[in-house]
């Protein structure tokens, strides 16, 4: 197995930790990691592809539990693909209706910021006018 990588290789391709690798690999998340003579475990690029997409389905928020069966499903090959595609689909929809929620929030900060702004000139502008001296020359 000259391409394979190690636990650390995956780490740092990855971003996680060894901990989390193992953990990964103990619950069924990631399944056939190959091993060498000494036991340790032989990463290919497909397991790191297999990652990735762990990593983006959990930084969408998607459960433990749906990567689970989404893996279960995946180890039970193109039998499963609808089953797949709607759990994708399902978790895709989730992640639109959170981003409208962000989207929303994020207008109504730059509202609030553009608000602070104009509060922020003319409180400039007041004090700026009310420590220019008169001209009491003129009276």
């Amino acid at each position: 197995m000259n391409n394979s990588l190690t636990i650390r290789q995956v780490a740092a391709l990855t971003g996680l930790s060894v901990h989390t690798l193992r953990y990964y690999e103990q619950i069924g998340l990631l399944t056939s990691i190959d091993r060498n003579e000494h036991g340790h475990r032989c990463f290919t690029s497909e397991d790191v592809t297999w990652i990735e997409f762990i990593n983006r389905l959990k930084a969408t928020g998607m459960t433990l539990t749906n990567m689970l069966e989404i893996a279960e499903l995946k180890r039970k090959g193109d039998p499963t693909l609808t089953a797949r595609r709607i759990l994708l689909e399902e978790h895709y929809s989730e992640v639109q209706k959170a981003l409208m929620e962000l989207q929303t929030n994020l207008h109504l900060l730059a509202e609030k910021i553009t608000t602070y702004k104009e509060l922020e000139n003319r409180h400039a502008l007041k004090q700026k006018l009310n420590e220019q001296p008169t001209d009491r020359s003129t009276e």
